[in-house]
């Protein structure tokens, strides 16, 4: 038998990589694997043999009746003094700002990496997933899992390469603790799907951070990107928001290192907004969702790319959040 999410998500290719499927399946009979565009996809290392459906069920992509809006309202519709807009979803509040002790090395101004931190040094979590850099050309980023402040700070920044996360979903599995944990939207969407199905998830994950998403990349187009600045060589290490002084916040380069320790960059404006904003390397699952900010999650921070903001070169960040006191499914 094939599993499930073979043949209709995958072979159909609305597959977005996110690897919840492998980590929950009972008979572990998936494992995650780059395909020939770039992107993760689940293949089948044994045959399936009872359909669970557990794949299915914490897909982001299969039911189209589980809605974003349905998932939050369950979870945040009945707060006090709760709104909702249907472009962000459910909110209480939104914020701009910035810190000033993050926000040169992050991507914008630092909100979520000081959120991180505080997350920790409060003892509101025990440990934080995040995607951090891993200095491997074969994989330049996974989620990975922090218990300290000075480990958080590899985390900053942003990332626009596939990453999975099954590794990280069986760590939470087989370890107690108090989890926050990072994702774009489809994540969170798969998080809280698989929160509905299983009781460990529900109880060990108790905060939910969203990414503000337009679509996600394939790991093509980094290397696509990188020949357009001139890296010859395996590209080991990528800083994709790096700010330039005296432009816009928006005009953000792209620096890559080789395993040869030669460095090469390239501006927004300089060829990367071509392949952006045209869509290149974007899965096709990505034409298929309409969640930006993350309707999920318990807070989702973004660039402050607004007239008033956009012109600070050290980047500033907008949050949408404080859906506190979210009941259980």
């Amino acid at each position: 038998m094939t599993s499930p999410v073979i043949s209709k998500i995958v072979n159909n290719g609305i597959c977005i990589g996110c690897g919840m499927c492998p980590a929950l399946c009972p008979d572990d009979v998936l494992k995650m694997f780059w395909n020939v565009y770039g992107e993760y996809n689940p293949i089948e290392a044994e045959k399936c043999t009872e359909e669970c459906r557990i794949c299915l069920k914490t897909c982001p992509f299969f039911d189209m009746n589980e809605t974003e809006y349905q998932i939050s309202k369950c979870l945040f519709g009945d707060v006090e003094r709760i709104s909702y807009d249907p472009e962000t979803g459910y909110y209480l509040a939104s914020y701009v700002g910035y810190s000033e002790k993050h926000r040169p090395t992050s991507a914008s101004g630092g909100i979520m990496t000081w959120l991180l931190e505080m997350l920790l040094t409060e003892h509101i979590v025990d440990i934080v997933i995040c995607v951090a850099p891993t200095g491997e050309s074969d994989r330049l980023f996974t989620f990975q899992v922090f218990d300290s402040v000075d480990g958080l700070k590899s985390g900053a920044g942003s990332a626009y390469y596939p990453v999975k996360l099954s590794s990280v979903i069986c760590r939470i599995l087989s370890e107690p603790g108090r989890y926050a944990v990072t994702g774009v939207p489809c994540f969170i969407k798969a998080i809280r799907l698989a929160q509905k199905n299983n009781v460990k998830l529900r109880e060990r994950i108790v905060v939910t951070i969203g990414i503000v998403c337009g679509q996600m990349k394939s790991k093509l187009f980094t290397d696509y990107v990188a020949h357009l600045a001139g890296v010859e060589g395996d590209v080991t290490n990528a800083n994709y928001r790096g700010k330039s002084p005296n432009q816009p916040a928006s005009n953000y380069y792209y620096k890559f290192t080789t395993s040869r320790g030669e460095e090469r960059q390239i501006s927004w404006r300089e060829g990367i907004s071509k392949a952006w904003i045209n869509g290149w390397f974007t899965p096709r699952a990505c034409n298929y969702c309409d969640d930006v900010f993350a309707e999920c999650a318990d807070v989702t921070f973004m660039d402050a790319w607004l007239p008033e903001y956009s012109k600070d070169d050290r980047g500033t960040s907008l949050v949408i959040g404080e859906r506190r006191g979210h009941k259980n499914f």
